[in-house]
């Protein structure tokens, strides 16, 4: 069956309604905290502590949120989560309608950066429960899809309602479709450990990271990640390599940060229309060569053109190895250990491109923009050789959109 087949699920079909609309919310959200924190203060030091505010609960949280959804009915952590979501919308839009106060603007962001660290490892450890087995690669190529979507339509529903209307504007749509999610979700049945534990957060984390040590596949497909969601994350790199390097602007920096989510949306759509995925773990490590290769190309590229064809190949390859992997992670973890190997996931995933793209501007400054190119290449191949050593004889099952 194909990707677009899982919405028949009533339940998983309101889960992902869930998901699309906090996604989209949250797009709204940063772009419109983002202009505002900038048009009011004119500092880019304000500016640059938004990303500060929302990194620190992406790289901390996740955990505790994996621990979280392991130990209590998840889907009532993943309406809190929204609920959570909608109150920070709903305080930047009474704040955006009267005195604008930066450090609310702060904490709400950290917020909604808490509620996403608690929902997307529950949201993702749910799906098992909500789908048979053999739909479940359809239902996360879906989900990849969505955010894909929403990282398109989000900033663009947001910079419009920025430039027609009042400036609360963006927050009170973000808030309606926070509030939608709670709605949708709340229909879900709830979902119950399978097993009841008792134990304290902290001795779940340590559970968790105690069996993803010790099982050589899933620690495998994990350090699969690293590498290019940390030294590969080159997106730091792209205003020097549209200014410096291709010598086109702001316009050609615009159509190569777009190049990217492109190609991830067209990987999504492939992968939606397949039905099978043979050999999952053979995939992942091939995709994962295949974007050292692309970081590669690029890097040596002196062409506006080829240049944004390396960078829509490696969104194709980034695509197709999150969707296999994270399939592949669920279907073999147990359930009552799924929100914590999620987590750890979401951390390498969400975290590290913010630890990438400091490492990657700082090298940038030391041998140039092509040499951390270049490096970041030759790091993600290296890598991809060393941990593929850990998931060799464990890829006889298929995955099946």
């Amino acid at each position: 069956m194909t990707a677009i087949s899982v919405l028949r699920h009533k339940d998983y079909r309101s889960l992902w309604l869930g998901s699309a609309g906090t996604v989209i919310a949250s797009q709204i959200l940063a772009i419109a905290v983002a202009w505002d924190v900038y048009t009011s203060t004119g500092s880019a030091v304000d500016l640059g502590l938004l990303g500060l505010a929302r990194g620190v609960p992406l790289v901390v949280l996740p955990l505790v949120g994996g621990a979280v959804a392991d130990l209590y009915d998840r889907r009532r952590v993943v309406v809190l989560s929204q609920i959570l979501l909608l109150v920070a919308c709903g305080a930047l839009a009474l704040d955006a309608a009267g005195r604008f106060w930066l450090p609310l603007v702060y904490l709400c962001v950290a917020l909604a950066a808490t509620a996403s660290s608690f929902e997307t490892p529950t949201r993702n450890a749910a799906i098992p429960r909500l789908v048979p087995a053999e739909e479940l690669a359809g239902a996360l190529t879906l989900g990849s899809l969505t955010r894909q979507v929403g990282f398109v339509v989000g900033p663009g529903v947001g910079g419009l309602l920025l430039g027609l209307t009042q400036r609360e504007a963006p927050y009170v749509v973000a808030a309606g479709l926070a509030l939608g999610a709670v709605v949708a979700t709340s229909v879900v049945p709830p979902l119950p450990p399978a097993t009841h534990i008792r134990t304290s957060a902290a001795a779940a984390v340590a559970a968790g990271l105690q069996y993803i040590r010790r099982d050589r596949l899933v620690l495998g497909l994990i350090a699969l990640a690293v590498a290019p969601n940390t030294v590969g994350a080159t997106s730091a790199l792209l205003p020097i390599f549209a200014r410096d390097v291709l010598h086109v602007g702001g316009g050609g920096l615009g159509v190569l940060a777009a190049a990217g989510s492109a190609g991830a949306l067209a990987g999504g759509l492939a992968l939606a229309s397949r039905r099978a995925i043979p050999r999952p773990l053979t995939v992942v490590v091939g995709a994962t060569y295949a974007i050292g290769l692309c970081l590669l190309g690029f890097a040596l590229s002196r062409a506006l053109l080829l240049s944004m064809a390396f960078l829509f190949a490696a969104g194709i390859a980034s695509v197709v190895t999150e969707v296999t992997r994270s399939t592949a992670l669920l279907l073999h973890a147990p359930d009552e250990l799924r929100g914590r190997v999620t987590s750890v996931l979401q951390i390498v995933l969400v975290g590290g491109p913010q630890l990438g793209g400091f490492e990657q501007a700082s090298l940038a400054g030391l041998v140039g923009p092509v040499g951390a190119g270049v490096f970041a290449a030759a790091a993600v191949t290296v890598a991809t050789a060393a941990s593929s050593q850990l998931t060799r004889q464990r890829d006889s099952v298929p995955v099946s959109p």
